[in-house]
């Protein structure tokens, strides 16, 4: 499942931000590179403590996932930030208010922080 969100977040992404410059799809702004890293790191992390067999890797796991889980403030500031910076740019899908799309990822980072 994990390689599937993986796989999902690539293809999702690709055209925008993994391989922009193939398309020619510059990146508005540094905030949206670092989310992008920011939350393509999360997904890495993701495959990878999933990868793990338990229970021989138990103790390295919880210890990972104490490190994985202080991401998460980073993750939500940063999601922030992208989000307002969509705002500013008049960004989001055509025909779609800014305004109305800002409350999509301020939503989603709500629900995440909790």
């Amino acid at each position: 499942m994990a390689l599937l969100i993986l796989a999902t977040v690539f293809v999702g992404f690709a055209r925008t931000y993994y391989l922009a410059g193939v398309f020619h799809a510059p990146l508005p702004s540094l905030i949206i590179h670092l989310h992008g890293a920011a939350f393509s790191t999360w997904i890495l992390l993701l495959v990878t403590q999933t990868s793990w067999s338990p229970p021989a890797a138990w103790t390295f796991i919880a210890a990972w996932a104490l490190r994985a889980s202080s991401w998460r403030g980073l993750m939500v500031t940063l999601g922030v930030l992208a989000a307002t910076d969509s705002l500013v740019r008049h960004g989001g899908p055509p025909g779609l208010d800014a305004k109305l799309f800002y409350v999509i990822p301020m939503t989603d980072m709500l629900i995440f922080a909790t």
